[in-house]
């Protein structure tokens, strides 16, 4: 427990970093089984979004004020409980990743099909109604001093919530929402920061 205050405790973030991956958003389907540290190397089955914009992410608050409860008279004389939710916001600039493709527009409503020697390959997305597909999502972040935050959620969604503009002076980018829910074992967010060694 610091005593003092400490520069040490003061960071910023950056994307995630490793020896085989690189980013800050990291999706698998629905089940695939969690991490439960900060460093382990994501399995195979997670894929990355890509670069995002330098905002960077934003974690809106998670806890909303309950309602006051006012007594005849007027008189405020207690508050409910906050309500809870989990969300990150964010934007996407690498409009032509096949793999958030698939997360945005649903992995059913993209298919890819590979260049060869003598055609051209082609991204098709079909963009219709349809459920809106639950993930494992992780967020890695990299801190000051080396150190490394890990933010898991076992069960996700991520939705395009803003224009996409097409244009040549700007990036066509997705601006999106991610939200977390809670599983039966799982709270909707986990986040693990490693401690350097003494």
């Amino acid at each position: 427990m610091s005593a003092k205050q400490s520069s040490a405790n003061v960071t910023f973030s950056k994307p995630g970093a490793s020896a085989n991956k690189s980013g800050y958003i990291w999706v698998a389907p629905l089940g695939t089984a969690i991490p439960t540290d900060a460093t382990t190397e994501l399995n195979a089955a997670f894929v990355g979004l890509g670069y995002l914009s330098e905002d960077g992410l934003t974690e809106p608050a998670s806890l909303t004020a309950g309602d006051d409860i006012v007594a005849a008279g007027g008189d405020t004389v207690a508050q409910a409980d906050p309500t809870f939710s989990k969300k990150w916001t964010g934007t996407c600039i690498e409009a032509l990743n096949e793999d958030l493709l698939k997360v945005a527009y649903g992995s059913d409503n993209v298919t890819v099909t590979n260049a060869t020697g003598t055609n051209n390959g082609v991204i098709t997305v079909k963009e219709q109604a349809g459920n809106l597909e639950h993930h494992v999502i992780v967020i890695d972040e990299m801190l000051k001093g080396g150190r490394k935050r890990r933010n898991v959620m076992a069960d996700a969604t991520f939705l395009i919530t803003g224009d996409i503009t097409h244009v040549h002076t700007a990036l066509v980018n997705f601006e999106f929402t991610i939200n977390a829910y809670p599983t039966a074992t799982q709270p909707a967010q986990t986040q693990y920061i490693t401690i350097p060694k003494e």
